[in-house]
């Protein structure tokens, strides 16, 4: 899903601090839109976008945001938690379809260990297909989850981009999200593992 306003394109990669960017984006003037219909379009990457919407990024800045993949999974697998991922599974039929789907447990150390047997290097496969970056030319800009204000104001006062205030902290989280990301421990081996699953986008990224 993409929001798209006068100078820029953003391609949200699910949690990667997309809703804090979207609060940002709402300051703009004039006030952005969505690039489309938010079921059908839900899991659209860049090459999607322009697929279905031929020049879109014409006369705009395209960006989006990576993140460690140790803190993506916990993030993932917290918000399914508290979302009722289960019950999306059984009534919405893009549930089942995704990788989530294949690895879902209630249990953290289950589900890591299903995602290294099934999906390794799923989040360098999702954020770099969603940035575009293994295609003929990825999104202009990348900023990071973990210098999220500090990488969004240097990429739209680039685009040229006016905006009232600027929020200093990001939104808090769901308590119970919270808590759920409390009790997802990784241990030391299982980081490694990760990360070596997810060496592509450890090295392009700087993530140790």
């Amino acid at each position: 899903m993409a929001f798209v306003t006068d100078k820029t394109l953003f391609i949200h990669v699910q949690k990667t601090g997309g809703m804090s960017v979207r609060e940002v984006l709402y300051r703009c003037n004039p006030v952005g839109h969505e690039s489309g219909d938010a079921e059908g379009e839900r899991h659209f990457g860049l090459p999607e976008l322009r697929a279905r919407h031929p020049g879109i990024e014409s006369g705009r800045l395209s960006f989006g945001f990576v993140r460690h993949p140790v803190n993506w999974l916990v993030s993932r697998w917290a918000f399914a938690v508290t979302s009722g991922y289960p019950v999306h599974v059984q009534h919405r039929g893009t549930a089942a379809q995704v990788w989530m789907a294949s690895c879902w447990s209630f249990s953290f150390e289950e589900f890591l260990e299903k995602y290294l047997e099934r999906y390794p290097g799923i989040a360098t496969q999702t954020m770099f297909q969603k940035l575009g970056m293994w295609s003929e030319k990825p999104v202009d800009r990348i900023g990071k989850t973990e210098t999220l204000f500090e990488d969004l104001n240097r990429i739209l006062d680039e685009a040229g981009e006016v905006r009232s205030a600027m929020p200093l902290m990001p939104p808090k989280r769901n308590a119970t999200e919270r808590r759920m990301e409390n009790e997802a421990v990784v241990t030391k081996q299982m980081r490694q593992r990760i990360m070596d699953a997810e060496k592509q986008l450890c090295d392009r990224f700087g993530y140790d």
